[in-house]
């Protein structure tokens, strides 16, 4: 629930940031960032 939390959380920033400047690079950094932080979470086998 936290992690789910922290996504729609850097979503809705990204989104608000992506509207404002009218461009869809805050979008493509969340995307990226949350990429490399469910890496980091997932444990290897």
């Amino acid at each position: 629930e936290g992690f789910a939390t922290f996504v729609i959380a850097a979503y809705s920033g990204a989104m608000t940031l992506a509207k404002a400047g009218q461009t869809t690079a805050p979008l493509r950094a969340c995307a990226a960032q949350l990429a490399v932080t469910l890496r980091a979470m997932t444990p290897r086998a």
